[in-house]
C-alpha cells in the first residue's frame, strides 16, 4: 500500500492517496514513516478540497432576476432603472 500511495500521490489522486497511506497506518501502527506520509498527504487534500470550494463563482440573487418582467404601476413616482 505504501508504493501505491507514492503512485497516486504521483499521479495526483490524492484522496486514493490518503487511504493507500492510512491502510499502511493500519497494518504497520509503529511504521512512524507511514504516518508522517498519512499526515502529509491527509492534509493536502484537506488544502486542496479548501481550494477548490473557495474558487467556485457564487452567482447573485441579482443575477437571477429578469428587470424587465416586473411589472410597475403607473402611478409610481420613485426613482427608475433606465
Amino acid at each position: 500500500y505504501h508504493r501505491r500511495g507514492a503512485a497516486n500521490m504521483a499521479r495526483g489522486k490524492v484522496k486514493a492517496a490518503v487511504g493507500d497511506f492510512k491502510k499502511v497506518c493500519v497494518l504497520r501502527p509503529k511504521d512512524r514513516a507511514a504516518r508522517v506520509k498519512y499526515d502529509e498527504t491527509a492534509k493536502l487534500a484537506k488544502r486542496l478540497a479548501f481550494e477548490a470550494a473557495i474558487a467556485k463563482k457564487e452567482e447573485s440573487a441579482f443575477d437571477a432576476v429578469d428587470v424587465g418582467a416586473v411589472r410597475v404601476d403607473d402611478d409610481y413616482d420613485g426613482p427608475r432603472l433606465d
